[in-house]
């Protein structure tokens, strides 16, 4: 099974924000494209031993002196308990009360095709009250284009978003799905509390239509009951 990656402190942004948007429903807005397959089928032969690979939280480093760090997205406090960059001895404890340095293992491998896409290999899945299921991909400083889905009752929605720092007015733009893609769920892995799913998503490109917009792999994830 994945490991759960830990309780999330402040300034771990992408954590905090996608739970508080899931929770609060605030992708209501959204006018989505065409509508993906959805098949239940046994993934059993797919392998996801990238569930066991972990990045640090972002903005945390082992420093020149063999200690887990922080710079960046960090809580301002823990710059007064740092000379030359070396966390000084007594102040050791309270640093890593501060600082969230846990394991965050991976819950997707994806090929990625978007606008300021970086390297993010999480997916959150949520499961609201009346079984709708939410899957969302991380964003972080090198990442502003994530993929959003939508699946209840059969059927499945999803949408690309570029949440851009460079070249729109409104810095949002919101890629609708298009035909012809397809997601597969293991049924005995949903069953135990985890989402292994295979994707094939497609997007319109209203931009560029010579740029692809697409997101195809693997996420294996637990899933978190609202």
């Amino acid at each position: 099974m994945p490991r759960t990656n830990g309780g999330s402190k402040p300034y771990r942004i992408w954590i905090m924000r996608t739970v508080v948007c899931l929770l609060n429903l605030c992708f209501s807005y959204l006018v989505y494209g065409q509508t993906a397959s959805l098949q239940y089928v046994d993934l059993s032969q797919e392998d996801v031993s990238f569930s066991n690979e972990w990045s640090y939280p972002e903005g945390i480093f082992v420093n020149e002196y063999g200690q887990v760090s922080c710079d960046g997205l960090c809580p301002p406090e823990i710059y007064q308990m740092k000379i030359s960059g070396k966390i000084i001895k007594d102040s050791l404890e309270r640093f890593y009360e501060l600082v969230d340095t846990s394991h965050q293992y991976h819950s997707m491998k994806a090929e990625v095709s978007c606008y300021e896409y970086g390297y993010a290999p999480f997916m959150k899945v949520v499961q609201q009250k009346d079984g709708t299921l939410i899957l969302e991909s991380a964003m972080n400083v090198a990442t502003h284009c994530y993929l959003h889905i939508e699946i209840k009752d059969g059927i499945v929605k999803a949408v690309v978003i570029l949440n851009s720092i460079t070249n729109r007015p409104d810095g949002k733009t919101v890629f609708k799905l298009k035909d012809g893609g397809s997601i597969k769920i293991d049924q005995k892995v949903i069953k135990k509390g985890y989402l292994k799913a295979k994707f094939d998503l497609e997007f319109e490109n209203h931009l560029e239509e010579s740029k692809p917009i697409f997101w195809k792999g693997l996420v294996y994830s637990e899933i978190i009951q609202q």
